[in-house]
């Protein structure tokens, strides 16, 4: 008989505690609210990444227009 019942048929749950309902809610709740702040934080170190090599470029390149200034500059004093 066990064998002729479909596998995928629904079987009737117990009524749950209201108490147990509550407790999963708010637990469900917190996971979430935890995700949220992973992704913050995540978002926050990628965009803190991204500003430092944009910074080091852009002394970069400074550096080279002072660099090359002050090559101008010896070569005229030179002269």
């Amino acid at each position: 008989m066990a064998m002729m019942m479909n596998p995928n048929q629904y079987k009737k749950i117990d009524k749950e505690d209201t108490n147990e309902i509550i407790h999963r809610r708010a637990q469900f709740l917190i996971h979430k609210i935890l995700q949220r702040a992973d992704r913050e934080t995540l978002r926050q170190q990628q965009k803190r990444t991204t500003t430092i090599k944009t910074l080091s470029f852009r002394v970069a390149g400074i550096r080279m227009k002072i660099g090359k200034k002050l090559r101008k500059l010896r070569k005229s004093c030179v002269m």
